[in-house]
C-alpha cells in the first residue's frame, strides 16, 4: 500500500481491529490524526489468542 501511495505507513502486527489504544504505538497514531505527522514505525500489536 505504501508504494502505490507513497509517504508513511505505520503498521501494526496482529488481528484485533481496534487494539491500538492499548498499545505502545497509540502515541504516534494520535500524533497522525492530531497533525498529519506520519511515521514509518511497525508495532507487535496485541498477542493472538491460541485456540
Amino acid at each position: 500500500m505504501r508504494q502505490k501511495i507513497g509517504g508513511a505507513l505505520m503498521t501494526v502486527d496482529d488481528d484485533a481491529h481496534g487494539s491500538l489504544s492499548s498499545l505502545p504505538c497509540a502515541d504516534p497514531a494520535v500524533t497522525f490524526f492530531d497533525t498529519g505527522q506520519t511515521t514509518s514505525k511497525s508495532c507487535p500489536g496485541a498477542p493472538v489468542p491460541t485456540l
